[in-house]
């Protein structure tokens, strides 16, 4: 192990902070594009169901009922970047 004198090697530290701020800014920036704007509908665009007041008024702009929703955040998967790649596919 190599001296680092006084002060412990904080690279890797830094390195794993940076890596998970950037993680958080990606995820942060793909809800946003996925939020929807505008007037709320009064019925599900995927179901039909009627949307209930309640939901409508928490978010002004849904278009699915909590029934879809809940389907949708299930079969959702993690396409962010890959910021854990091994050594080997840097060599490629």
């Amino acid at each position: 192990m190599a001296e680092t004198g006084p002060f412990p090697d904080i690279r890797g530290e830094v390195v794993l902070r940076r890596l998970l701020e950037d993680t958080i800014a990606d995820a942060v920036k793909r809800a946003r594009v996925d939020m929807p704007s505008g007037e709320a509908a009064k019925y599900c665009a995927e179901c039909g169901d009627e949307i209930p007041e309640a939901r409508r008024r928490v978010l002004p702009a849904t278009r699915i009922c909590v029934v879809c929703q809940s389907a949708r955040d299930a079969d959702r998967t993690n396409v962010g970047i890959n910021r854990h790649g091994s050594k080997y596919s840097q060599l490629r």
